[in-house]
């Protein structure tokens, strides 16, 4: 019976002589599978292996963006912060000097005023003393009023006429002098 068995395996492709052919095949088609495996296998863990560096530098780069946003907001809570403190303070100084002008100018306004009324009264003064020198003298009066001959004569204006009382020396009386 084994020759029988034997004899079944002699077909081409199943037993007999061409067993060691197929275990060849078999035998390659089986270190490629593993040369595939470990290349799968190599494929898989480089892929992991990008898959989590990427993914570390993902949370490295939101780390970084979150700690850049804090800091920035800190910054800008600092700024905001010196800025109302730099507004206060100008608004402070805007304001001091705002005061100290208007101090100034109302001081300014009292000595115009003291000055004008100075001014006024010395004038005032001056006026009374010319007419108390120039009021009764008749020669400035008939001067001054107009004469009743008959070519009119204009009048003398009274500043004229004071002019040549006090002060007949003056270049400016000569024009006047008849």
């Amino acid at each position: 019976m084994e020759e029988e068995v034997g004899a079944s395996l002699d077909v081409p492709g199943i037993g007999g002589g061409g067993v060691s052919a197929e275990e060849d095949l078999l035998s390659e088609v089986l270190a490629q599978l593993d040369i595939e495996r470990t290349r799968r296998a190599e494929v898989e863990l480089q892929y992991r292996q990008l898959h989590e560096s990427t993914q570390q530098r993902q949370q490295q780069n939101r780390q970084h963006e979150k700690n850049e946003i804090l800091f920035l907001r800190k910054e800008l809570e600092k700024l905001q912060l010196h800025q109302k403190e730099t507004s206060a303070s100008s608004n402070a100084a805007i304001m001091d000097i705002k005061q100290l002008k208007v101090e100034a100018l109302k001081e300014a306004e009292e000595n115009v005023r003291c000055d004008m009324i100075r001014i006024k009264t010395e004038r005032d003064g001056f006026k009374e003393l010319v007419e108390a020198l120039t009021d009764d003298n008749s020669a400035i009066t008939q001067a001054a009023a107009p004469a009743s001959s008959a070519e009119p004569v204009k009048p003398l204006e009274l500043y004229v006429t004071r002019m040549l009382e006090c002060m007949p020396w003056d270049a400016r009386v000569k024009a006047h002098i008849m």
